[in-house]
């Protein structure tokens, strides 16, 4: 169990510190690309354009096979604001990646009260 609390908060840090890739280097498609920027105009045009957006799944950088939601890179970005707004559209906060992380326990890694708060209210558990 240590090890991948270890593991995981290494991924939180590379995914904070890391520098913006290209969508097709990366894997990470525009839309969580623009959640990660916290772009939340951006991400509510789309939203209501798409709301199926909220439920989908990238890879992440450097890694094939994440399968982090949108949901996932708020709670990694510590963005309570934009969590709200893709729970709003339907987003699962008990989806798990790769790993099987919840967005909740990735806030709680993170220690981001507010996300952790947000996404609780939407039933997410770890």
């Amino acid at each position: 169990m240590p090890r991948l609390v270890i593991l995981s908060l290494s991924v939180i840090i590379l995914l904070t510190l890391a520098p913006a890739a290209p969508a097709d280097r990366s894997g990470i498609g525009p839309f969580s690309r623009a959640v990660i920027n916290g772009d939340y105009a951006t991400v509510s045009r789309m939203l209501r354009a798409n709301p199926s957006l909220a439920r989908t799944r990238d890879f992440g950088p450097g890694q094939r096979h994440m399968r982090m939601t949108p949901l996932h890179w708020a709670a990694t970005t510590r963005r309570a604001r934009m969590a709200r707004l893709l729970c709003s559209f339907g987003a699962d906060p008990n989806a798990r990646d790769h790993y099987g992380l919840t967005p909740y326990r990735l806030a709680l890694m993170a220690s981001k009260l507010e996300t952790m708060r947000v996404l609780a209210k939407a039933g997410g558990k770890m």
